[in-house]
């Protein structure tokens, strides 16, 4: 049974025009990721992950030994995911990477399992991800992606344009029921 979020996440991939190939989405909450994995217009998969952008706060509280809302404010300040290996100038990006990956870690799980999960006997991987959700605004995240799932990552434009898309496929479906 798919549930009310898969169902407004896929009408807003439609109203953006992603009605082409295989689209992943995820959005990135404070309390869970939704992820949503569309063939065209088909939803293939859709699921809610335990974990979110508050998984990457506790991380950095535990790790760094600082109260929650001291981490929060790390995470929006200086927090930012990189591939390992990658050279850090900022003493304070230093400090944030690993507590970032460890918070990130179920969540990259969680991503990677269902375009496993929806990969079929040919192997067929998603043509893109589409990020959403605060947790969207992580820096570094869509890099990071697209180095672990070898796609291309977009993040969601919140722009007025699209916004009004939204309001018109919404309002047109109200006036049809």
């Amino acid at each position: 049974m798919i549930g009310v979020g898969a169902l407004v996440h896929s009408n807003t991939l439609k109203a953006l025009g992603y009605e082409q190939g295989r689209t992943l989405l995820v959005d990135l909450g404070a309390a869970r990721t939704d992820v949503l994995v569309m063939d065209g217009e088909d939803i293939e998969l859709a699921r809610s992950l335990a974990s979110g952008g508050n998984g990457i706060t506790e991380a950095i509280s535990d790790l760094l030994n600082v109260s929650f809302r001291e981490a929060e404010q790390m995470k929006l300040e200086d927090a930012l995911v990189v591939p390992e290996g990658t050279q850090l100038y900022d003493p304070q990006e230093s400090r944030l990477v690993p507590a970032v990956r460890v918070g990130l870690s179920p969540i990259m799980r969680g991503i990677v399992q269902s375009v496993e999960r929806t990969a079929g006997t040919k192997g067929e991987t998603v043509d893109r991800v589409v990020l959403c959700g605060g947790g969207a605004l992580l820096r570094g995240l869509p890099e990071y992606l697209h180095q672990t799932l070898g796609v291309p990552v977009e993040t969601l434009d919140a722009t007025q344009s699209s916004m009004n898309k939204l309001c018109l496929l919404y309002t047109s479906d109200a006036a049809d029921e």
